[in-house]
């Protein structure tokens, strides 16, 4: 079972969030394209992906978040010595599990794990 939420510290501890619906809302304000593309984005330092990204998964916590306010709060996490890295895992993290892109006990290319075998 995926995690409801990815924590992630920005101006105060926040909770990154992706549902079907507000993943669907990420697509529609990014003018479409897959989930993977998105993410694919986001990974190639997209800003506009990234600041889209996290306002979305924001939002269901703290609805006056603005998209202009996410960017105040990044630019603030960056000044504080945060690399781009830092702010993007979180959110390919909560984004992967929101969009059930990897099922419980799999490791990290989405296969089961292989049984271990005693010696």
């Amino acid at each position: 079972m995926s995690r409801e939420f990815v924590e992630v510290e920005l101006d105060k501890p926040r909770k990154l969030r992706f549902t079907m619906g507000n993943l669907r809302v990420l697509q529609q304000r990014l003018n479409g394209g897959s989930l993977l593309h998105i993410a694919n984005r986001i990974e190639q330092i997209d800003l506009e992906a990234i600041l889209q990204a996290y306002w979305v998964g924001l939002t269901w916590e703290d609805r006056k978040l603005t998209v202009d306010k996410v960017q105040d709060i990044l630019q603030a996490k960056i000044a504080d010595g945060a690399r781009m890295g830092d702010l993007i895992r979180p959110l390919t993290e909560a984004i992967i599990e929101g969009a059930g892109l990897l099922r419980a006990g799999a490791d990290d290319d989405g296969a089961p794990e292989k049984p271990q075998t005693g010696a």
